[in-house]
C-alpha cells in the first residue's frame, strides 16, 4: 500500500526528489491511466484503449506499453523509447487526488505525496521545499501538473459516460503472434470504440459529438490500436536479444 501524505514544509522540509526514468523507479507497468487531453501525442506511439474496473465496473483510460503485467517494452535501461511520456508516470511521486471532502478547497494548499515511491528520498535530487519552507521551482511545476491532471480526469470521465450513454465502447479481441511462442496469445479485457455505432449515430448527435472533440478522440483512439504491432514487434527483439538460459 503506497503511503500517502499531505506535503507539509515543517515535516518534509528535506525531502529531494530523483527525476530519472526507468524501471527503477516503479516504471514496468504495461498498462498506464492516461486522460483524454494527452491522446494527441499518444496515439503516436501508444495503442490506447479502455479497460473496466473488475471491482467497480468503472472504464478507465489506459495507454498500453507492454502485452503483460509488469512487462514495459517502451522502456530502456535509463529512460524511455517514446518521446511522449504519460502524465501518470510524470507526475509521480505526487499524487493527484480528488474525493468528495477536497473537490472545493484550494488544491495548491493540499499536495499529496507517496513517502514510499523510490523517488523519494534526503539525499539526492531536486529539493521540495527552499531554506525559508516556500515551495521551490520543482514543487510549483509538480502542483501545475497535477491541477491538469485532476480537471482532465473529470473530463475524461465524462467522455466516457458519454460513450458508455451511446453504446460506443466494444470489447477488443486481439490475437498476437509471439515468436517464442508456439501459439498465438490472446489478450483480453481490452475496450476500444465501437465504430459500427459510430457510423449509425444521428447527424444531431454526430454534430454534438464533434463540438465537444470526442469524435475526433473516438478516431484518435481507434487509429491507435496499430501500435500492437509495435510492441509486438519489441517484445520479438527483446527475446532475441535475451541469453537463452
Amino acid at each position: 500500500m503506497p503511503n500517502i501524505d499531505i506535503l507539509d514544509p515543517k515535516k518534509h522540509a528535506n525531502l529531494k526528489i530523483k527525476t530519472g526514468h526507468g524501471q527503477a523507479y516503479g516504471e514496468h507497468i504495461h498498462c498506464i491511466p492516461v486522460v483524454a487531453e494527452e491522446l494527441n501525442k499518444l496515439v503516436l506511439e501508444f495503442p490506447v484503449c479502455f479497460i473496466k474496473d473488475p471491482e467497480s465496473g468503472q472504464f478507465g483510460l489506459y495507454a498500453l506499453s507492454g502485452l503483460e503485467p509488469g512487462e514495459n517494452l517502451l522502456l530502456k535501461q535509463d529512460g524511455w523509447k517514446s518521446y511522449y511520456i504519460p502524465l501518470h508516470i510524470r507526475r509521480q511521486p505526487f499524487v493527484a487526488i480528488q474525493t468528495a471532502e477536497n473537490k472545493n478547497t484550494d488544491e495548491h494548499n493540499q499536495v499529496f505525496i507517496d513517502l514510499d515511491n523510490q523517488r523519494v528520498n534526503e539525499q539526492e535530487g531536486e529539493a521540495v521545499f527552499n531554506e525559508e519552507g516556500q515551495p521551490t521551482q520543482f514543487l510549483n511545476n509538480a502542483i501545475e501538473t497535477l491541477l491538469v491532471l485532476k480537471q482532465s480526469i473529470t473530463r475524461t470521465q465524462a467522455f466516457i459516460d458519454t460513450l458508455l450513454e451511446n453504446n460506443l465502447i466494444e470489447a477488443v479481441k486481439l490475437d498476437i503472434n509471439v515468436k517464442d511462442q508456439t501459439q498465438s496469445k490472446r489478450i483480453d479485457g481490452l475496450y476500444s470504440i465501437n465504430e459500427n455505432n459510430l457510423t449509425q449515430l444521428t447527424p444531431s448527435l454526430l454534430s454534438q459529438l464533434s463540438d465537444t472533440g470526442y469524435l475526433r478522440a473516438c478516431h484518435l483512439i481507434s487509429a491507435s490500436l496499430g501500435h500492437f504491432q509495435k510492441l509486438v514487434s519489441l517484445k520479438n527483439a527483446k527475446s532475441q536479444a535475451e541469453p537463452e538460459q
